[in-house]
């Protein structure tokens, strides 16, 4: 049996249809179908689960109650368990005997299917909904066919919306009790320093973890320290992809200066740097080509280059090589070859302005330079609007619109404002 739970009244006790996606309040509860059902007189709703035991007694019983996360519109049906570990989980998939398939496509896995009452999966909406409200931890309970059992407890657990692909933006740390023995492969603790994986595309012909999106241990060729840890990108445009830098709510700020761009930081499974040690190391080894990912208002696009090479520190980490350019919209790269690596304590961009503190990021500054225009891009210095790059992926996230995120489009115009943005490697040679 697996069972997953998520934690940080009107109250609706149901018996859902023997058949059928999971049901809306008005399909089964409101028009009744034999339910039993009570409801208090408020147009206010709870939350998640949490809210439920805390509105209503403390005795409350397991059951189906009606929920309304922060922004969804409706209220929805969820199960709430409020026998395990004080209460109040919301739960997001429950398995126990195989009598609901579980292959199923993108839209079901969206809008949820199954059972509250059995078997079921919440849906990517709701829970995309449930866990961008506030900050929850992820329970999961497993009991195995000899009757043992054991509890997985992760510190923090969000998922992005649709246009990231529902994408696990936050797992934290986990913790488990001495009965489970967790797989750890896609996310080890430490590396194992016999790791002889040199990037991702090494993980994918290894057929390491089934492909699967995840954190893997690498150690490129002539790398002397021990190996580290990679995000990598196994799903879009044909997988394999090393990733170096990702953004998605702004809780890592992305201002900082030469030492640490140069180590990496940020979490892995959030948002991150991976470091420009890591990236000429990586990018030395062969011939990589470079994909960028850009979600913009509710539109997703994305450039790639055929060739990206990074420079050791003694170059400054100078962009060696980018080729040409392929995609649906953006220009990156463009005219960036040859350009050292800028940060606001360490200016490399030789120009008479300051372009990595005026655009307040570390990045390949300075080859696109122009003044006099007033778009969301530029920055003032003594009076005059400045432009340095092309793009600054690198730049303050501000209160999830991104306004110093910028990807140039089209002569003077600029895609602003961006709310999702992934950099990643791939080796073709």
């Amino acid at each position: 049996m697996y069972l997953f739970v998520i934690g940080l009244c009107s109250l609706i006790l149901v018996s859902l249809p023997a058949e059928g996606t999971i049901q809306s309040p008005s399909d089964s509860a409101i028009e009744g179908h034999g339910s039993s059902f009570f409801f208090y007189q408020t147009p206010e709703y709870p939350r998640d689960c949490r809210e439920v035991r805390d509105s209503c007694s403390s005795s409350l019983s397991s059951g189906v109650y009606l929920i309304n996360p922060d922004g969804y519109g409706e209220p929805f049906e969820a199960y709430c368990d409020n026998d395990m570990d004080s209460g109040g989980w919301t739960v997001i998939l429950r398995r126990f005997n195989d009598s609901l398939g579980f292959d199923r496509n993108w839209r079901d896995y969206k809008k949820g299917f199954g059972f509250l009452s059995r078997e079921f999966w919440l849906g990517h909406d709701k829970v995309s909904y449930l866990t961008n409200q506030a900050t929850y931890e992820l329970q999961i309970n497993i009991t195995f066919d000899n009757g043992t059992s054991c509890d997985l407890k992760y510190g923090t657990f969000r998922i992005s919306d649709e246009f990231s692909n529902y994408t696990i933006s936050t797992i934290g740390t986990h913790e488990s009790d001495s009965a489970c023995r967790w797989r750890e492969q896609d996310n080890p603790s430490e590396c194992d320093l016999s790791t002889t994986f040199k990037d991702c595309d090494d993980v994918w012909n290894n057929n390491y973890n089934n492909r699967q999106d995840g954190i893997y241990c690498i150690r490129p060729t002539g790398w002397t320290e021990p190996p580290f840890k990679v995000r990598c990108n196994m799903t879009i445009d044909g997988g394999r992809w090393t990733v170096f830098q990702r953004r998605l709510d702004g809780t890592t700020d992305f201002y900082r200066n030469w030492d640490e761009y140069k180590e990496g930081f940020g979490d892995l499974e959030h948002e991150f740097w991976l470091g420009n040690e890591k990236l000429h190391y990586i990018t030395q080894q062969a011939t990589y080509e470079y994909r960028i990912d850009f979600v913009w208002s509710s539109s997703s696009y994305h450039n790639k280059y055929t060739n990206f090479q990074v420079d050791d520190e003694t170059q400054k980490y100078r962009l060696a090589n980018v080729g040409t350019r392929t995609g649906t919209r953006g220009y990156s790269l463009h005219s960036i070859q040859n350009t050292p690596f800028s940060t606001h304590d360490e200016d490399n961009d030789g120009r008479s302005y300051d372009c990595a503190k005026g655009h307040r990021s570390g990045w390949w500054h300075g080859a696109y330079f122009y003044t006099g225009y007033n778009e969301c891009c530029y920055f003032e210095s003594g009076g005059t609007l400045v432009l340095c790059s092309y793009a600054n992926p690198n730049g303050v996230y501000n209160g999830g619109n991104g306004e110093i995120i910028f990807d140039h489009y089209n002569y003077f115009d600029f895609y602003c404002n961006q709310k999702y943005t992934e950099l990643k490697i791939r080796r073709v040679s």
